[in-house]
């Protein structure tokens, strides 16, 4: 099952959610992050967008956003291909 849980320091994300998302192989994620090329930002929601979570997903020239509620339901999800980009810049590593 593809799945976003609350995890102590954030959230954990099932390899084959973003393997699909992606379209790239389950098998391969792990082995992405541990490499940097799939790197990742986890920010709250404030005001009208309290209780929701932003997690933000970089690979190549592509940035996975999944919007969720506190118990790690996805509430919206958008891909974005990013021209030129290759790698992310320096600041984001």
């Amino acid at each position: 099952m593809k799945t976003i849980t609350r995890a102590p320091r954030g959230f954990d994300v099932d390899a084959d959610l973003l393997a699909e998302l992606f379209r790239l192989s389950a098998a391969d994620i792990p082995h992405l992050m541990r490499q940097g090329r799939i790197t990742s930002r986890l920010d709250r929601g404030e005001a009208a967008d309290a209780h929701t979570w932003r997690l933000t997903f970089f690979y190549a020239n592509t940035r996975l956003t999944l919007i969720t509620d506190e118990d790690g339901q996805i509430l919206r999800a958008s891909s974005v291909t990013l021209r030129g980009r290759t790698s992310l810049p320096p600041a984001l590593h």
